[in-house]
């Protein structure tokens, strides 16, 4: 039994300095489930096996049915990790095809939201129209300007509340965008993710966020936002995700740069 217990402490232990060894120094991406099957194995192989195959065959029977055992564990083992290859090939693909290709969800967000922006600017004009018959003509020009920040923020608070599915919530988001309204863009993308920072669309929220923040020049948040989606579940250990999240951020630190050059040189 003390036997039994320090061979399952000395195996265990040699799996997780094997695991945070090639992971953490050598970068070599080992997968913890598969690990501990192989240590479950090698343990049933090299102790629990024999004692049950030696009651009843010599040394060689038992080397014999011992090998086959092991060829059985290897093969499930590498059919095991083969699918989870296939399985995060097919998520990294499908996370870049997003990426690479935004636009047909920004021309159905337009479409959708088309009538909606239509009944705003009626009942925009409408209001207009009641306030040059009752107010004199020298308060116009402010009642109009005032009739139009209240549109926009009709807008903006429409965007903040009336979508409910993560879908209609990015389809928003990008519809904002795609009216050159980006810090409420930005600030409705961070909503989506900060509801679903888990989820297989995240490295696309996140690089519009940063996209938005661009276009508005917040370099500074945009660099933050980038440095801390690197320790996001969704990305950490992607490792074409993560090269594309590093080489905007010497982008950005590039634009910032600049800018503040020809800031100080003004």
């Amino acid at each position: 039994m003390n036997y039994f217990f320090i061979a399952l402490l000395s195996t265990s232990g040699a799996a997780i300095v094997l695991y945070f060894l090639l992971n953490k120094i050598l970068r070599i991406k080992m997968r913890i489930i598969p690990l501990i099957l192989c240590v479950a194995c090698s343990l049933f192989v090299s102790m629990a096996l024999p004692k049950v195959i030696i009651r009843y065959s010599d040394w060689m029977g038992t080397l014999g049915v011992l090998s086959v055992f092991s060829v059985i564990f290897a093969y499930f083992l590498a059919y095991y990790d083969e699918k989870l290859d296939d399985c995060t090939q097919k998520s990294e693909s499908e996370t870049a095809l997003c990426l690479s290709e935004p636009t047909p969800l920004e021309a159905v967000s337009a479409t959708l939201f088309v009538q909606e922006q239509e009944m705003v600017q009626g009942s925009a004009n409408h209001f207009v129209c009641e306030t040059e018959i009752v107010n004199p003509p020298c308060e116009q020009s402010c009642l109009e300007e005032q009739a139009s920040l209240s549109v926009e923020t009709v807008s903006v608070n429409e965007a903040f509340s009336t979508p409910e599915t993560f879908d209609e919530q990015l389809e928003l988001a990008f519809h904002l965008k795609e009216q050159q309204d980006y810090h409420s863009a930005a600030k409705l993308f961070q909503k989506v993710l900060d509801a679903n920072p888990h989820s297989e669309a995240a490295p696309l929220v996140i690089l519009q966020i940063v996209d938005s923040l661009k276009h508005a020049r917040e370099y500074q948040q945009a660099i933050k936002l980038l440095s801390d989606s690197l320790n996001f579940s969704a990305i950490h250990g992607k490792i074409a995700i993560e090269r594309q999240i590093h080489e905007l951020l010497s982008k950005l630190q590039q634009l910032q740069e600049s800018e503040e050059t020809g800031g100080s040189n003004t």
